[in-house]
């Protein structure tokens, strides 16, 4: 279950960074600086954005990530749910890390 979760994972990281236009520069395993990305104005304006009523980001990166399943199916619903979870950890600066374990993620 680990190994799915982390291509799901990798998965929707990969169409975060595409929809969004984010590029990871520094060694992210290392704590400072993955905090020092999370506090930059572009992931501020990025996580903003997941967010915002006038776009369809976590659509986007939906499509992006899993580009076989319509919005239609009712399965959808769930990977809607598992998408934004999955940005939340990735871009949101009160969690200091991008790993997407099983904790954080329920």
């Amino acid at each position: 279950m680990k190994d799915v979760r982390g291509v799901h994972a990798a998965a929707v990281r990969n169409a975060i960074f595409k929809e969004l236009g984010l590029q990871v520069t520094n060694n992210k395993k290392n704590a400072t600086n993955i905090v020092e990305w999370k506090k930059s104005s572009k992931v501020r304006e990025c996580y903003n954005r997941l967010y915002s009523n006038d776009e369809n980001a976590i659509e986007n990166i939906a499509r992006y990530a899993f580009p076989n399943i319509s919005e239609k199916e009712e399965l959808f619903d769930d990977i809607y749910i598992y998408i934004a979870a999955v940005c939340d950890i990735i871009l949101n600066l009160e969690y200091p890390d991008m790993e997407c374990a099983k904790k954080p993620l329920e």
